[in-house]
């Protein structure tokens, strides 16, 4: 997926794969200076902020609810647990270094 996205990058640009070895052009140079974002960077920070506002909810809205809910009887590859919300959240909290901490709901009922 990021060859293909460097190859993009450099048709936009006009570089090479040997030019930007040449000249010693980081990848991540690249990106900031087409303002391009990386979809699965943009996907988790996404993911994350709708969490957020879910977070804030009632605990009687449905939304909270099918958020929070852990489904029974799936069916996985063996060796592969089934995977929950609050999994990838536990995970990116710990990568921020940042402790998890719940909000009181301000959304009415």
């Amino acid at each position: 997926m990021m060859s293909a996205l460097l190859n993009a990058l450099w048709k936009m640009l006009g570089i090479s794969l040997y030019t930007q070895g040449l000249k010693g052009i980081r990848s991540s140079k690249l990106r900031d200076g087409t303002k391009i974002r990386d979809a699965v960077d943009y996907a988790k920070k996404s993911k994350i902020r709708w969490a957020g506002h879910v977070m804030q909810y009632s605990e009687d809205r449905w939304t909270r609810e099918v958020t929070d809910w852990i489904p029974q009887n799936v069916k996985r590859t063996p060796g592969r647990p089934p995977t929950r919300w609050s999994d990838f959240f536990s995970k990116a909290l710990s990568e921020r270094n940042v402790e998890p901490r719940v909000p009181k709901a301000r959304y009415g009922s």
